[in-house]
């Protein structure tokens, strides 16, 4: 994996102690502490999730919905605003919007870049952190025609439900593409060219696969408290990120369903698939061309995000000159950090196996040649005392990452290209922003695409590097090697050593096990 960094501009900086492995562990799923150690997110930031009609109003509402249960917020810190503000009941007791000044906001079919101007000026001293799922306007149409046209919200104020149910699909997606164009108006605004204060998530990505939804969820969390623990906890980001899986549709197929505020019943929210083609299609051939005109501005804007011409003159700082991706003294530059980090008795395994097999013979951290003659018992020892001080340093990055501090899982980026996938995003998020202040588009799109070149699990030669005769060797540890010594460092390595590793383990939140 260490070409990796060089594809992206990433400097690993390890550095810890011999409690290396037990920081690592504690990374994985710490206890959340009792007591009040730090401020509550929406005391440093405010935080808006911007949603429209048919892009995932109902997931991202629950999904902000189950981050502030787990992170306690009391009812105050949540706010509600949509466009338009009516009541769900009669007699006005239970409004649609409330809270209007809360640090935690969501804005339904309401939020455009005027309202983010405002939000930013009246902010003072926080931070304005705005995220939203985006998704293709004429598919928001398509979808939204086909919901209403089977009699869904039947009180929704924005389209004419009962006269869209006796419609068919020409004349009802054009009367929904009228009713819905302000809102495709107001997301575009908002998510053409985000800056990094400003998360877009695209809707297909987060519904298509556990994968994408996986990989949004995480974004989601950098963007809002930071890749480290200033805000929230590791724990709190474990059980968010799996409570959260129960609003992805590919494992819970009941995710879109809802319950009626009116009947209080469960019913389907998502639209039919074989109406949706038809409707989409239909768009196309006969929308009043003047409306199609105006869709196809909105659908230019919001696909420009997706892969634009990298720019010919330079419009903007280049990342180097606005932070510091090194250990050097920054003064005013903000300083990046982000590794890779390993179960420090698999690396011990793996380095064993990898000298063993006669790598490295140049190295002068290892006594290679030596290792070459050795079986695993005597082998394991030698390769954990030379490997002690890198896992120490490590450990002293990695056990506690402040928000500057990206720690990223070996074993996740390894296990498949899912995972391989998500650590590229959260890289770049956690280098460069979510939005396009210091990298662009494109520039984003090429560094993903060429990333994927290191994938092993796309490309079996990514484990071959050139060697100082400048042949083609592997790079990789054999693995029925590495089982045997794994479980040889469990069973006779020195005591001593053993509990240096194994206390290492605890902090890095790794599983220990006794010997």
């Amino acid at each position: 994996m260490r070409n990796i960094w060089w594809c992206i501009f990433i400097f690993l900086v390890p550095a810890c102690g011999s409690e290396c492995v037990s920081m690592v562990q504690r990374q994985a799923l710490p206890v959340i502490p009792a007591g009040r150690q730090k401020p509550k997110p929406w005391e440093v930031n405010n935080y808006i999730v911007a949603s429209y009609h048919k892009a995932g109003v109902t997931l991202s509402e629950h999904l902000a919905l189950k981050i502030l249960n787990i992170l306690g917020a009391p009812m105050e810190v949540l706010g509600h605003v949509e466009y338009p503000c009516y009541s769900l009941r009669k007699d006005g007791l239970s409004q649609v919007c409330y809270n209007l000044d809360a640090p935690f906001r969501l804005y339904t079919d309401s939020f455009n870049a005027s309202l983010k101007s405002a939000e930013q000026r009246k902010s003072g001293n926080k931070k304005v952190l705005v995220a939203g799922l985006v998704r293709d306007p004429l598919e928001m149409v398509a979808s939204a025609y086909c919901y209403h046209h089977d009699g869904q919200e039947f009180g929704n104020w924005l389209f004419p439900v009962q006269d869209i149910m006796q419609m068919g699909p020409e004349e009802g997606t054009e009367v929904t593409a009228k009713a819905l164009l302000p809102l495709a108006e107001w997301m575009t605004s908002v998510f053409e060219n985000p800056d990094n204060n400003t998360l877009r998530l695209e809707f297909d990505d987060l519904t298509k696969s556990s994968a994408g939804f996986d990989l949004g969820v995480q974004r989601l969390l950098d963007h809002f408290f930071g890749a480290g623990t200033d805000l929230i906890s590791k724990p709190e980001r474990f059980h968010i990120t799996e409570a959260a899986k129960e609003l992805d549709a590919n494992r819970n197929p009941e995710a879109t369903t809802v319950r009626s505020p009116t009947s209080h019943r469960f019913r389907e929210h998502s639209s039919n698939p074989v109406c949706k083609e038809v409707a989409h299609s239909i768009l196309h051939k006969s929308l009043n061309p003047a409306l199609f005109a105006r869709y196809k501005e909105c659908v230019s804007m919001v696909q420009r995000q997706a892969l634009p011409v990298i720019p010919v003159g330079r419009q903007k700082p280049r990342p180097w000159e606005v932070n510091n991706y090194i250990q050097k003294k920054s003064g005013k530059k903000k300083l990046l950090v982000a590794g890779l980090v390993r179960d420090p008795l698999k690396m011990v395994a793996s380095a064993y196996c990898y000298h063993h097999d006669g790598q490295e013979l140049g190295s002068w951290l290892f006594p290679v040649q030596d290792i070459m003659q050795m079986g695993p018992g005597e082998g394991t020892e030698v390769t954990a005392k030379a490997l002690l001080p890198l896992v120490e340093w490590m450990t002293s990055v990695f056990e506690n990452p402040d928000n500057n501090t990206l720690r990223l899982e070996f074993d996740d980026l390894t296990k498949s290209s899912a995972g391989f996938d998500l650590g590229v995003q959260r890289l770049l998020d956690h280098f460069f922003g979510a939005g396009t202040d210091l990298i662009s588009k494109p520039e984003r799109f090429h560094i993903t695409e060429a990333a994927k070149e290191l994938d092993a699990n796309r490309n079996p030669w990514a484990t071959t590097v050139v060697n100082s005769s400048h042949e083609l060797a592997e790079h990789s540890s054999n693995p029925v090697c590495k089982e045997v010594a794994h479980s040889i460092l469990h069973k006779s390595l020195n005591p001593a050593l053993f509990a240096r590793y194994k206390d290492l383990q605890r902090r890095l939140g790794y599983p220990v096990h006794a010997m």
